[in-house]
């Protein structure tokens, strides 16, 4: 993004992580920190659940 030092991706999501990692890898932007985790309020207490 335009004028900003440091962008923090956050995705719970392992592919979507790798998705993003390669994204970044290809447009060939490096001031995203990706970060392989979930964000929230309380702990977690639902499973995630993604499509094949």
């Amino acid at each position: 993004m335009a004028g900003a030092k440091e962008i923090v991706a956050v995705e719970v999501d392992k592919k979507r992580v790798e998705l993003i990692r390669e994204n970044l890898r290809i447009n060939r932007i490096n001031n995203v920190i990706d970060v392989n985790k979930g964000v929230a309020e309380k702990p977690p207490n639902a499973k995630l659940v993604t499509a094949s």
